[in-house]
């Protein structure tokens, strides 16, 4: 966790005189979960992540920023404010807190794009600092920058599916091991073709998503299902529950796969299929269900 971390690190991720620790030579990662590259400097003074190679002590990055904003260095890191700003990856971080409300974003692009989950805790009378430790990418980076870009402080945008309620939304839809005829024709006749949502299966027109997906979609509406580091759109996330449900029919996964094609008429799109594979893949840890509306 960030916050936590920074209680051996200065602020900009130098490690702190006379507090310094080791976890063992095997370990490489330091100050922001970032790995270090302590033969070049010294122990905790270079770190690298995905899009920079950074000065612990001065800092300060060693290459230009690739998306540079005015008035700061294209050298700078955090924006120069390594209390309330962070950077993973030396890229874009959107922020969400524990309700999935939109929390705000430091730079954006269709590149890079990362999501962390978490809230801002007072640890002054002033002084606020964020604290995340669930990290997750989006499935379709496109769409997600043109839904999220014109979002405001406080729009509730991620949902939250847990184990229970995938179980349950299984349950509602009628999802259950078949023998090969009986499975077959139920995914033929309940996957849907018309557009309206009304096949079981249908699921991203039921969360909410519209025909052809994407921009028409709307603003917002993410999926973030139990131990996935994957934030889907609405028709994403309809697919990720089209391959569980594959799985838990009795399908196997080519079959799924070119079922999935045969469906959208060849026109399934490598999100679309990501998403499929995922949820195929997907290993639900609960017994129990818990009530999802659909």
């Amino acid at each position: 966790m960030i916050v936590s971390s920074r209680l051996d690190y200065d602020p900009f991720g130098m490690l702190t005189v006379g507090r310094s620790w080791s976890v063992g030579s095997e370990y490489r990662y330091g100050f922001n979960t970032q790995e270090q590259d302590d033969e070049v400097y010294g122990n905790g003074n270079l770190n690298s992540a995905l899009f920079w190679e950074y000065d612990t002590r001065l800092g300060r990055r060693w290459n230009l920023d690739p998306k540079p904003e005015m008035a700061i260095s294209m050298y700078a890191c955090f924006k120069n404010s390594p209390i309330y700003s962070f950077d993973l990856k030396g890229d874009t971080t959107f922020r969400f807190n524990l309700k999935g409300e939109y929390m705000g974003v430091d730079g954006q692009n269709d590149t890079g794009l990362w999501g962390i989950i978490g809230e801002y805790k007072t640890i002054d009378k002033n002084l606020q600092v964020w604290n995340g430790d669930r990290y997750f990418q989006f499935n379709d980076p496109k769409i997600g920058v043109y839904k999220l870009e014109s979002l405001k402080v406080g729009t509730e945008v991620i949902t939250l599916v847990s184990d229970e309620e995938i179980n349950n939304i299984m349950s509602q839809t009628d999802i259950h091991w078949r023998w090969l005829g009986s499975r077959l024709n139920f995914a033929a006749t309940e996957s849907g073709r018309d557009g309206r949502g009304s096949g079981k299966m249908d699921y991203g027109l039921k969360l909410g998503g519209s025909p052809g997906g994407g921009k028409n979609e709307g603003i917002g509406s993410f999926f973030l299902y139990e131990s996935s580091n994957t934030a889907y759109n609405a028709m994403d996330a309809g697919q990720f529950l089209w391959g569980q449900a594959m799985n838990r029919l009795g399908f196997e996964y080519h079959s799924a796969q070119a079922g999935s094609q045969i469906n959208e008429k060849l026109t399934d799109s490598p999100a679309d299929q990501r998403a499929i594979k995922s949820g195929f893949f997907h290993q639900v840890t609960a017994q129990k269900e818990t009530y999802f509306d659909l």
